[in-house]
């Protein structure tokens, strides 16, 4: 019994000198490797220019014609309806930065025609408190064509431009655009086979659209 109480004396003792060791531990700075700055990534980026600038978003529909060219292609253009999708960040307070998806869909005919694209884009509004703007960007497109059993398609590097002017409507902004897509440099090919059957086929689709945008 009595080694068992000197045991405890002796344990006690070594809590209290070490309480303080602890406590000086825990209050230490870290280490120069945690204190160090993290490595600037997109993400850590774009959230930054996110919180100093704000970000936009916008939603809109859009009628406009799609027309493919290539040496063994005759048909007209075709004209249908789309929907558009953009978000993105301001760089300045006149210059945003964002990403676009554009779909036009002509699924009511004999043939169901449909084109995406999808671009980086830089938007300015350089015409001071007018809110109208001018925007361009690069991507990719791609058309598809499926008639009957006869499928092809293509899918070629884009360029987008486009202008529109915000229109401010309570909380929202409303936004009347014109909008272009031209796809250079693509491949007719048999979606059955992959087979290439023009070597250069082109695509330019057209359409002017209303979009609801949002602003931070």
């Amino acid at each position: 019994m009595a080694f068992v109480l000197s045991l405890a004396r002796a344990s006690f003792a070594g809590a209290l000198l070490l309480a303080p060791l602890v406590s000086a531990g825990a209050q230490s700075p870290p280490s120069a490797r945690s204190s160090a700055p993290a490595e600037p990534t997109v993400r850590g980026a774009v959230a930054h220019l996110a919180t100093k600038h704000g970000a936009w978003l916008s939603l809109g529909g859009s009628r406009g014609g799609a027309d493919l060219f290539c040496d063994v292609c005759t048909q007209d253009p075709t004209y249908a309806w789309g929907l558009d999708a953009a978000v993105g960040v301001r760089l300045t307070p006149s210059l945003l930065l964002g990403v676009e998806t554009v779909g036009w869909f002509d699924v009511f005919g004999d043939a169901n025609r449909t084109m995406r694209s999808t671009t980086l884009l830089l938007r300015s509004y350089a015409f001071g408190r007018s809110r109208l703007f001018v925007q361009g960007g690069a991507g990719l497109a791609r058309y598809r064509v499926r008639d009957g059993n006869a499928g092809f398609q293509t899918q070629s590097p884009a360029l987008s431009f486009g202008v529109g002017q915000d229109l401010r409507i309570g909380s929202a902004t409303v936004t009347p655009n014109v909008h272009a897509v031209v796809a250079v440099g693509g491949k007719l090919q048999s979606q059955r086979t992959d087979n290439a059957i023009d070597p250069n086929a082109q695509v330019a689709m057209v359409r002017t659209g209303l979009t609801l945008s949002w602003f931070r």
